[in-house]
């Protein structure tokens, strides 16, 4: 005769069911060959629930601990970016470009620091990365080849930048955790016909004394952040106007008033709405 037990490990053996399966030699007169003896106090399901249950308690705490840590590194990691307490420089020096100190600038303010900016050109690719201050002094040549980069999207007409713009974006970067992080240029400066063009077009909510008439403004996204986060730190900063343009994804910011505006379209117009009455011949 032989007999194989297979038994439960859990903690109290005692109480848990032990089954017992014996196998027998045909005896003469005997109704079946094999016979199964079941010695078990309970049925074999529960012990087989009962380690599942234990999985459970030990497996869901730390699956939850684990999403909770990293909801928290998440979270405490977009507080810092978006509290970073970055402030804007003092309007700094503009010299004209024949000013004799312009060559002496690298070798007088040798550890001062240098005002950088990484810009893509949305519509054409166009990319630069340019030095345009040193310590207290913009660089003429840098500001020429910004005006050029940041010229009208129609007619390509340069114009003059404000450098307290290029200050704002130096400091919204820095704010946002991306000091050396690229920006998409969408719009810069704007002619007057352009702006009127826009404003005819129903399009967009271009004003009608636009700061991208004067070089002070600049609708922009920088690559890996949403224009709501831009939104926000911008705003934080209280410098100028923050436009948040949601289906565009991107963001306008100028030097102007201090202002905040969210455009997401105009609604569409009523059939027959808007149209011109027909002209009426004078008698």
């Amino acid at each position: 005769m032989f007999v194989n037990t297979w038994e439960w490990l859990l903690p109290d053996m005692n109480r848990l069911p032990v089954v017992h399966k014996i196998k027998a030699t045909p005896a003469s007169g005997s109704i079946a060959s094999n016979i199964a003896i079941a010695t078990a106090r309970t049925p074999r399901v529960l012990p087989v629930a009962l380690c599942l249950v234990a999985l459970i308690l030990i497996a869901v705490p730390q699956a939850c601990a684990t999403k909770s840590t990293a909801r928290k590194q998440f979270r405490a990691k977009h507080k810092a970016q978006t509290m970073l307490n970055v402030p804007m420089p003092d309007e700094g020096i503009l010299l004209p470009p024949d000013d004799p100190l312009l060559d002496e600038i690298p070798y007088l303010y040798p550890e001062e620091t240098k005002f950088s900016l990484k810009v893509v050109r949305g519509r054409t690719g166009e990319s630069l990365d340019v030095v345009y201050r040193i310590g207290d002094f913009y660089m003429p040549e840098a500001l020429n080849d910004i005006n050029y980069f940041w010229r009208d999207n129609h007619d390509e007409t340069v114009s003059e930048t404000d450098p307290r713009l290029l200050d704002l974006l130096h400091t919204l970067l820095a704010r946002v955790g991306k000091p050396d992080g690229e920006i998409i240029i969408l719009s810069g400066f704007r002619t007057q016909e352009t702006n009127d063009e826009l404003r005819a077009s129903h399009r967009t909510n271009a004003a009608e004394y636009s700061q991208h008439l004067y070089g002070r403004a600049i609708d922009i996204r920088i690559t890996g952040l949403t224009a709501a986060h831009l939104r926000n730190v911008a705003m934080a900063m209280k410098v100028g106007g923050v436009g948040y343009y949601p289906r565009g994804q991107f963001l306008h910011v100028d030097v102007g008033p201090v202002r905040h505006w969210t455009f997401s379209g105009h609604r569409a117009r009523r059939k027959g709405h808007g149209k011109k009455k027909p002209a009426t011949k004078k008698k």
